[in-house]
């Protein structure tokens, strides 16, 4: 289930209830695999530095005068990344549901529109509209559900085609000539 952004499993919803340390430690979607190197150098580091020290008597150490400053700097850069993080989550969750709301509306517009309009004709095209309308929502909330796709999207990287997890054979895009089913939703 690997991804080319990295090489961890995701963590499943439900076990991030159960296991609050799981948010913590897991691997999908944070910079564990990119940070993990450099946090075991540090160790090595401060082990050897303390060997020199303890043993040697060589005292290569830094003065405690510049950790308030760092102390600071890694303090602020910790609440902007929640608050972008925050402002991400909203965004999109706004974003999605002003999609949605528009679905709705165009749904109502073209019952209200075609209601004069009878026949087999206007049946058949409101029919049409409809499961149409349903096929963007279905392509939308799977895109929305499967975090590979959710994090390509956030990313601005785009997806494969066809990985949305509907069945391709039964897709509305494939029957009108697009491989990629976010078309219909731009």
């Amino acid at each position: 289930m690997g991804s080319s952004y990295h090489s961890c499993d995701s963590v499943v919803y439900d076990q991030l209830r159960k296991h609050p340390f799981a948010i913590v430690f897991r691997c999908a979607g944070t910079v564990w695999p990119l940070v993990l190197p450099y946090c075991v150098l540090n160790i090595l580091l401060l082990t050897a530095l303390t060997i020199l020290k303890d043993y040697y008597d060589i005292n290569i150490s830094i003065q405690p005068q510049g950790h308030a400053l760092m102390a600071l700097l890694v303090s602020y850069l910790g609440v902007s990344k929640v608050n972008l993080a925050y402002e991400r989550y909203m965004s999109a969750q706004i974003a999605a549901g002003h999609a949605l709301m528009t679905l709705r509306e165009l749904n109502q517009m073209s019952i209200m529109m075609t209601d004069p309009f009878e026949g087999a004709g206007a049946e058949e095209w409101r029919e049409d509209t409809k499961q149409s309308i349903v096929q963007l929502i279905h392509e939308s909330v799977s895109t929305l559900r499967d975090g590979r796709l959710s994090a390509a999207l956030a990313r601005n990287v785009g997806y494969p085609s066809g990985s949305s997890g509907v069945d391709a054979k039964t897709s509305r895009s494939k029957r009108f000539g697009l491989e990629d089913p976010m078309v219909l939703v731009h």
